[in-house]
């Protein structure tokens, strides 16, 4: 049904102009993708699809649809996130999770009710929040720039150029990642929801989730005194939120055992109007603050 809704929509607007809709030639549905297109070049012109909201959830309209299906290219990260592409017949879709190991869930804290709820956390059984990496983010980055090579070769050397400043950068900042196990007091700490899972993997850390990949799961009171007994057994100071979803049970944990809350930007989109780089930096110095590193 939402493949024949989207069809005659298109039917309809190309019926009424033979003109291209837009000028777009590289799309990318959210904000780290679409730092690392306009990192690697300045000449294409490229649009970020969800803007200043985010990934989750996120439904295109009429407008949306019309640029992703005359783009040259769209680069998205998981077809179970941005499902809604599933549905176009533009073939010109770069998914970059289909390159990486992903990380199969099983979220034993959310029951079928508040699967339904909230199913915008449906990932297909797999964990899609790769971008949180910075290691994985090297892996986005260099993909990205062979896609865009083999689209655009007259700007290869412009890419190519791009491309090494970028990754050295990055590259920089995945070695103070890698420093953080050796330089930290605390061996594990707590989390709001399983949103971090591939710096835990990357990075060999260890949190422990209050909540599986849906923040808005329920807390059993069983959940609730394993996580007080946690706390006390780990010496834990503090739990790690994603900035802009402080949930009732994590503040209710944090002030029965006055833990410190530390946010950790999710990177959907531009805060503070911090760049990409910045904000992995700044979840750097908030995983340092949770687990006491030097």
């Amino acid at each position: 049904m939402k493949k024949l809704i989207i069809a005659l929509l298109l039917l309809i607007l190309t019926g009424c102009s033979q003109e291209k809709p837009t000028d777009v030639q590289v799309v990318s549905t959210f904000y780290p993708l679409d730092q690392i297109v306009k990192s690697l070049s300045d000449s294409l012109t490229s649009s970020n699809l969800v803007g200043e909201k985010e990934i989750h959830g996120f439904q295109p309209s009429v407008k949306d649809v019309m640029m992703m299906e005359s783009a040259d290219l769209i680069f998205i990260v998981d077809k179970n996130l941005e499902n809604f592409t599933q549905d176009l017949s533009n073939l010109n879709i770069v998914e970059l999770n289909s390159n990486i190991d992903l990380i199969k869930t099983s979220d034993e804290h959310e029951d079928q009710d508040e699967h339904d709820e909230h199913d915008e956390h449906d990932h297909g059984g797999t964990d899609p929040h790769t971008w949180m990496s910075p290691k994985q983010l090297m892996t986005f980055t260099s993909l990205v720039k062979d896609q865009l090579i083999n689209k655009y070769p007259d700007l290869k050397s412009e890419i190519e150029n791009n491309y090494n400043e970028f990754i050295t950068e990055l590259s920089n900042i995945n070695d103070r990642y890698l420093d953080l196990k050796d330089s930290c007091e605390l061996k594990t700490t707590l989390i709001s929801h399983d949103f971090i899972a591939y710096i835990a993997k990357d990075y060999d850390l260890k949190f422990q989730n209050i909540h599986g990949l849906n923040p808005h799961d329920k807390l059993s009171i069983k959940n609730f005194v394993d996580l007080n007994n946690s706390v006390q057994k780990n010496k834990i100071e503090s739990i790690i939120y994603a900035e802009g979803e402080l949930d009732k049970n994590v503040e209710t944990l944090a002030q029965t055992n006055n833990l410190d809350l530390v946010p950790i930007y999710s990177m959907e989109r531009s805060v503070n109007n911090l760049n990409l780089l910045q904000l992995l930096d700044e979840n750097l110095e908030s995983l340092k603050t949770a687990f006491k590193c030097q």
